[in-house]
């Protein structure tokens, strides 16, 4: 199903969306989509089945990912998605419990593959 990739970790648990696996994608820019859509075209990793759900921290001030959603939307991919990470991310609190540890919680315990760029 997916070809080994040093980036990708495996997960215990199994989600179904709409009778899909999903894949969770971090920082999914407009730049990184195109990239892992050419790993996957390239036979890197085999998509066949899943839904590829891009996550992001709604605070992030380096990107818009305005850009993201109007690449998915231009390239009519309907395997793509992508959602916010809700919360503040203060310097001190981003490696220990905040915010947004529920949010991350519910998605490594319902997901079971995710990549990081």
């Amino acid at each position: 199903m997916i070809k080994r990739l040093l980036v990708i970790l495996f997960l215990g648990s199994t989600f179904l969306l709409s009778a899909q696996d999903t894949l969770l994608l971090f920082h999914p820019t407009a730049y990184n989509l195109p990239s892992f859509k050419k790993l996957s075209g390239e036979g890197f990793i085999d998509l066949e089945g899943f839904h590829v759900l891009g996550i992001f921290h709604e605070g992030e001030i380096v990107y818009d990912y305005r850009e993201s959603s109007e690449f998915l939307r231009e390239s009519g991919r309907i395997d793509y998605s992508i959602r916010s990470i809700p919360g503040p991310w203060e310097k001190e609190s981003v490696f220990r419990e905040n915010e947004s540890s529920d949010a991350f919680r519910t998605l490594f315990d319902h997901f079971r593959v995710a990549f990081f760029f």
